[in-house]
């Protein structure tokens, strides 16, 4: 069982910062372009994401991958992992209080996205919740297979 200090150890969270400019939300919204998809990231942090403009836009963007996705888009794909792969490691590290299998769970969990991403529904309930729900049930599929 490996401890945390309260900074994520998920191999993600060691990478560094973007490189280069980071483009404005509203241009990479605008664009639409790789770059700028793949820079920007989903990498709405401070006052951006707390804001209630920001969290319009990361809901606009999110929403805008899902249907991405959902076509097989698969820089749509890499948005939403970037997105929330550090909230899925954290949902699965605190059910199975490990980090090495939260890291194991969280692979599988975006490695599976491929192929349910077409089964959700964007009003049904936030992409967020969804996802979680998801790693929570392989999370506890895994805990089940290591008892």
């Amino acid at each position: 069982m490996s401890g945390t200090s309260g900074v994520s150890s998920a191999p993600w969270a060691r990478q560094g910062p973007l490189s280069g400019r980071r483009p404005s939300a509203p241009e990479a919204i605008e664009t639409e372009s790789s770059e700028a998809w793949s820079r920007y990231g989903a990498r709405i942090v401070g006052s951006e994401r707390h804001s209630r403009a920001g969290h319009q836009l990361s809901t606009r963007l999110v929403s805008r991958a899902v249907t991405r996705a959902q076509a097989g888009d698969r820089e749509a794909l890499g948005f939403l992992y970037a997105r929330y792969a550090d909230d899925v490691f954290g949902c699965v590290r605190d059910i199975l209080h490990d980090d090495l299998e939260g890291e194991v769970v969280t692979r599988q969990v975006f490695a599976e996205l491929i192929r349910t991403i077409g089964g959700y529904e964007q009003g049904d309930a936030p992409f967020s919740a969804w996802i979680v729900g998801v790693a929570r049930n392989l999370a506890a599929e895994r805990v089940g297979h290591l008892t």
